[in-house]
């Protein structure tokens, strides 16, 4: 359920959640007791791992001189501890924001600042409609509609079994991006062979 928000959203939706279960004017150290050990838990020992067609897709649009960035609501030290074993994938993106710990993003995900942020780091002010993002979660989906950017979303199976997840608003709704398919999106195609 947390996954997309900054801590202070994650700890709204904390507090939010306790004040539900019944009990009455919930503290906020009875929120932070329940949720910074979840906190730390998933940012500090939670690696990511690579999903299938994540690779092919990376070196394709890499291959074809298509910038690339990447964003994430994380905190700058959070995110190098779950990528440090993935810094030759990481080294082809332009740039890395880190929601969390960027300056310059005031508002986490469903709010449209992280993609702005992100888009004005790349030269030449290149136009939001044509920014394709990818994201697994109904905020991050959210948010890049909000920036006017086209959405790619491929659900995260595990968060799809703790909540109904709204996927009808992105642009495109894929179970893997082994099924992405580039010249949907006027970007060069994978090459088939003949």
């Amino acid at each position: 359920m947390l996954v997309g928000l900054s801590k202070s959203a994650a700890l709204d939706y904390s507090y939010w959640t306790v004040s539900r279960a019944g009990l009455s004017s919930p503290s906020w150290s009875l929120v932070l007791s329940i949720i910074r050990p979840i906190l730390r838990c998933c940012e500090s020992y939670i690696l990511c791992d690579i999903s299938l067609g994540v690779e092919d897709l990376l070196e394709h649009f890499h291959r074809h001189n298509i910038p690339m960035a990447l964003t994430t609501s994380s905190s700058e030290e959070s995110f190098h501890m779950k990528t440090d074993h993935l810094k030759d994938i990481i080294s082809i993106f332009h740039h890395v924001v880190t929601g969390s710990s960027d300056p310059e993003v005031k508002n986490g995900k469903p709010a449209p600042d992280i993609f702005k942020i992100c888009a004005s780091r790349f030269p030449g002010n290149p136009v939001y409609s044509k920014f394709l993002v990818f994201d697994e979660s109904p905020n991050g989906v959210t948010a890049a509609l909000a920036a006017g950017m086209q959405v790619v979303m491929v659900p995260d199976p595990i968060l799809s079994i703790w909540h109904n997840m709204s996927t009808a608003n992105a642009t495109y709704v894929l179970n893997s991006l082994e099924d992405f398919r580039p010249e949907m999106f006027s970007l060069p195609p994978y090459f088939t062979g003949s």
